[in-house]
């Protein structure tokens, strides 16, 4: 049986520190205006006031791209309410470097040698424009994925989102409905302030299973509510769920936003969060737990043939360690702790744990890297464990994945990422070698 993995090259990446670092690069920029006049803010700066809002996805500000006007036409969209940003994954790729597992069939990725490739474009709207509040934000986004392993990250190009963000109350709340990835919403694919610090760490698998979309997005109504002071928030939501087959099944049925999902029902997420005011000079710190329930009907485990709701609660943090510099206060060193867990009668992972220490802005000289080193355990269940058992194959009880990676700033929008994670049992079932994965990727901001 191969093991769930949900990481896909769509979102995976590096694009590390790029909310402080878009920053700093505007600063230089303004830096080699000529000194006649007083300096004044690059246009860069201006355009990020239409951008991707209520997901915890750090996407670059257009500061960090490697063009930030576009040639000029990032001046001629903003006119006009409009911003365009892209992610582009020019190589992913992953091998299992002691190969002792074999390759005639594949069970986790870098078994064997494994590629990928990917292309995100985002049309964002300026909706107070049109009488909206300010900072109400039309997105459109579409994705192009592909690679040499189906179950790594299916090949397709598809819309990963349709939606209509706007806050009221003051600031004080936030609507979002559509059609959107509800994972990346809450519990997210990323560590704190970074899609680096996560990007070569295998990720908790229990949301996922609990039923939140990732690749593609489905129906969805959010809101979130802050106190006066902007720290605490309470966000909640309903959205269809995923397949109770899985993420990659739930990839292969859906073929256009309208697609009916068989046996996907409605799933219900709440999280309570406290998140610090960097910008007031506090510490980022990061605290957020959340608990989903799922009325999708699952196979439940038990060996008694019978179906039942799911539901997973989950809890995470992420703790700035220490501030290094006054070029922006997010530099610095991290340390992110995650607890999860799912009823092990319907979830093949019912619990994990996970500790990673990630600096961001590696030296002086180097503001825009990111170093990372983690260690994360997942358990799996022992109803699905005791299945397997009477059938008389043997499996294995938990998975320890030890990894570290390194971030680097090529240039200005361009980043290569280089990593190793060792995995002491890559799959529940067969029993096999531990895997030590050596990944590359080469990823552009534009």
């Amino acid at each position: 049986m191969k093991t769930f993995h949900y990481r896909t090259v769509v979102l995976s990446g590096l694009l590390a520190i790029l909310a402080p670092i878009g920053t700093a690069h505007a600063q230089e920029q303004a830096a080699q205006e000529p000194a006649a006049a007083a300096p004044q803010p690059p246009d860069c700066l201006k355009y990020d006031s239409i951008r991707p809002r209520g997901s915890t996805t750090p996407w670059p500000p257009n500061c960090a791209t490697f063009s930030p006007d576009l040639g000029g036409l990032r001046e001629t969209l903003f006119d006009h309410g409009w911003n365009v940003r892209g992610y582009l994954t020019l190589i992913n790729s992953l091998y299992d470097i002691r190969n002792k597992n074999g390759n005639d069939l594949q069970t986790y990725p870098g078994q064997k040698p494994l590629l990928g490739t990917a292309l995100w474009v985002s049309s964002l709207y300026d909706l107070s424009r049109l009488g909206f509040n300010p900072g109400a934000t039309f997105i459109f986004d579409v994705s192009s994925a592909a690679s040499t392993w189906h179950d790594f990250a299916p090949s397709k190009t598809y819309i990963n989102e349709l939606s209509i963000f706007t806050p009221f109350s003051n600031d004080r709340a936030e609507l979002k409905l559509g059609f959107v990835r509800a994972a990346n919403e809450f519990y997210g694919q990323t560590s704190g302030t970074s899609l680096g610090a996560s990007a070569l760490r295998l990720e908790s698998a229990i949301t996922v299973q609990a039923g939140l979309t990732t690749i593609e997005p489905a129906p969805y109504l959010g809101l979130t509510v802050y106190d006066k002071d902007h720290r605490f928030y309470s966000k909640s939501a309903v959205a269809q769920s995923m397949s109770p087959d899985g993420l990659i099944a739930n990839s292969d049925l859906k073929h256009d936003l309208f697609t009916r999902i068989p046996g996907a029902g409605a799933v219900y997420v709440t999280e309570l969060g406290y998140r610090g005011r960097y910008d007031l000079g506090e510490k980022a710190h990061w605290f957020r737990a959340g608990a989903i329930y799922n009325t999708s009907q699952y196979r439940l485990y038990d060996g008694s043939g019978r179906k039942d709701r799911n539901y997973a609660l989950y809890s995470q943090a992420d703790i700035q360690l220490t501030h290094d510099s006054s070029l922006s206060p997010l530099l610095g060193w991290y340390m992110n702790l995650r607890a999860n867990y799912a009823p092990p009668d319907r979830n093949v992972y019912n619990g994990d744990v996970g500790l990673s220490f990630y600096k961001i802005g590696t030296f002086p000289s180097r503001p825009a890297d990111l170093f990372s080193v983690s260690i994360a355990r997942n358990w799996f269940s022992k109803d699905v464990r005791d299945q397997f058992a009477l059938a008389g194959l043997e499996t294995e009880k938990y998975q320890t994945t030890y990894s570290v990676s390194y971030a680097y700033e090529v240039k200005r929008g361009l980043y290569l990422n280089v990593g190793l994670s060792h995995t002491d049992h890559p799959t529940l079932a067969p029993k096999q070698e531990a895997a030590t994965v050596a990944s590359l990727m080469l990823t552009a901001a534009f």
